[in-house]
């Protein structure tokens, strides 16, 4: 029959196994969050990145729009001044 000593060998292996199965579960669900926080990190990384590229092209528009107004104004000011020449 069994001695109280190979009893408490049998609890204690299963103690250890359960220890060893609940070790590699936490371990499986960290590694799962640290994974979706990786892929929501990225997903934010590209739409910054989307936002970025398009503040920028706006950006470079209002300046192109912003320089060719100027040349407009420029010519529109040089025709005010002709006419006023003519005028005068």
């Amino acid at each position: 029959m069994l001695e109280t000593q190979d009893i408490l060998y049998i609890v204690l292996m299963f103690c250890a196994l359960w220890f060893t199965a609940f070790a590699c579960w936490l371990i499986f669900q960290v590694v799962s969050v640290v994974r979706r926080a990786h892929e929501v990190l990225a997903g934010l990384e590209r739409k910054i990145d989307l936002l970025e590229r398009s503040v920028s092209a706006i950006k470079t528009r209002f300046e192109s729009g912003a320089s060719l107004f100027g040349t407009v104004v420029n010519g529109l000011k040089s025709v005010v001044e002709a006419v006023r020449k003519e005028r005068d």
